[in-house]
């Protein structure tokens, strides 16, 4: 028997000697650059081609940390920042969270809701913000990276494990908005260094987390796990 987790830092959590890591598989070719879908969505939603646009995906709740983006952008007035998402209507403190989030946010953050065009989105933006507070994954880290995004992450999940800081993008503390403003400024005044991350994350998306991978290393453990059973 063996118990998969996502990343070094999950696995690590079952005691037993029996985890075994095997990252979050992300469709490659549904996440991807596009030039297209960048031009076109933009053109659709009147961003300039020039402006430098940050995405957060995820439902409106707490343990997602919007007030730390919606706190940043108020300093980062030349950023657009599109937040896509809704709250949980059955959870009266999402639907309280959100409303919060929508009377603080400054006129540079737009609330998109629920989408489902998010990798059309993603290939539109220059990066994206992870603020959790908690998470296992989470899947839209994968999803980014495998867009040649650069990533901005609180040390939750599997962050830590798969963000390369300076090389596929910054990690944060949770609640730190003046470490988030810094990682923002920066990618925002070296497009070239953000390009550049973001194709780091690409690369790394298809050697380690693309669908086949993930096939041949479950197939693997379970390969593994027959084998050990047949000598019983």
């Amino acid at each position: 028997q063996r118990i998969i987790g996502y990343s070094p830092s999950a696995t690590r959590q079952f005691h037993t000697g029996k985890g075994a890591t095997v990252p979050l598989a992300v469709d490659l070719t549904t996440y991807r650059p596009s030039e297209t879908n960048r031009s076109q969505l933009r053109a659709a939603m009147g961003i300039s081609p020039e402006t430098f646009v940050v995405a957060h995906v995820g439902d409106l709740i707490p343990l997602k940390g919007q007030t730390l983006l919606v706190e940043a952008a108020g300093q980062l007035p030349q950023v657009r920042f599109l937040v896509l998402g809704a709250p949980r209507q059955d959870q009266p403190s999402s639907v309280g969270y959100a409303n919060d989030l929508y009377a603080g946010a400054s006129s540079n953050v737009g609330f998109l809701g629920e989408r489902h065009d998010v990798p059309e989105i993603l290939a539109a933006v220059d990066a994206l913000v992870i603020t959790s507070t908690q998470e296992t994954g989470p899947r839209v880290l994968a999803e980014a990276m495998a867009t040649a995004l650069p990533v901005i992450s609180t040390k939750v999940g599997m962050a830590p494990d798969l963000l390369r800081p300076g090389e596929t993008g910054y990690l944060i503390e949770q609640n730190d908005a003046a470490g988030l403003i810094a990682c923002l400024q920066a990618l925002a005044a070296d497009r070239a260094s953000a390009k550049m991350m973001g194709l780091n994350a690409r690369r790394l998306a298809e050697d380690e987390l693309s669908i086949e991978r993930y096939r041949i290393r479950v197939r693997s453990l379970v390969e593994e796990a027959l084998a050990i059973a047949s000598e019983r």
